[in-house]
């Protein structure tokens, strides 16, 4: 997407004030703060589809938390994020070339398949448990 490409930085540590690696160079460099609301709002849309859709594969247990070793799954908190996701698509759609509305698409479809998939195993889960 637009945002996640410019320079190879990582912009979630950017954005926290943190140090970033340069792609491809292999050394870090502290980042610079930045006002977020300094983005254009085409830019921030975008970078909160990346959040919420992170937070959606992490949600569906597909995805290790952050700063743990653990996998935890809330269906509720997943759907919520695709939603949103979906919704923020929606907005960004007409607003982005061809080739990252293909890949906004892509990922809102592979979100809401694997969603769907793993709600299925969870009822099936939960039926088979209660015959028993």
């Amino acid at each position: 997407m637009h945002l996640s490409k410019r320079s190879g930085i990582d912009w979630f540590r950017v954005l926290l004030g943190g140090k970033h690696e340069l792609s491809g160079e292999g050394e870090e460099k502290n980042a610079q703060v930045f006002d977020i609301t300094s983005l254009d709002t085409y830019d921030l849309l975008s970078f909160f589809v990346s959040i919420l859709s992170a937070q959606a594969w992490q949600h569906m247990g597909l995805r290790v938390k952050p700063g743990t070793d653990k996998v935890e799954k809330d269906f509720e908190r997943a759907k919520i994020a695709i939603d949103c996701t979906s919704f923020l698509i929606d907005k960004l759609e007409s607003h982005v070339e061809e080739k990252d509305r293909d890949a906004l698409r892509r990922l809102l479809s592979d979100l809401q398949i694997n969603y769907a998939k793993l709600s299925l195993e969870k009822q099936e889960q939960s039926t088979a448990v209660k015959k028993s």
